[in-house]
């Protein structure tokens, strides 16, 4: 977790999300997977900040909601982890991938 000094106390920050990331960057991570991949990956990234953290992050979580790996409800599941901000381990675990 981030820290941030204010006021002379030390309160906790929210991590960054993809407001962070330019859309050049964000290209560039989504160019290294497959062709067939891609399309899928940038409207999943366009759809939330988190999902563009997490494929940056996470990029399997990211290849296994476009590919629906699992069943229907672990990809609602896991979609729902992604989109509230859950740890990595959560998403992880709905997706039945090692982490």
């Amino acid at each position: 977790m981030q820290y941030a000094l204010r006021t002379q106390a030390i309160v906790p920050c929210a991590p960054p999300v993809s407001g962070n990331r330019s859309p050049d960057a964000i290209e560039v991570q989504v160019r290294r997977y497959a062709a067939k991949l891609r399309r899928r990956l940038r409207r999943q990234s366009e759809a939330s900040p988190r999902y563009t953290d997490l494929l940056f992050s996470f990029p399997a979580a990211c290849v296994a909601l476009v590919t629906k790996r699992g069943s229907p409800l672990a990809q609602a599941e896991a979609m729902h982890l992604v989109r509230s901000g859950a740890p990595l381990a959560e998403v992880a675990s709905a997706l039945q991938l090692p982490m």
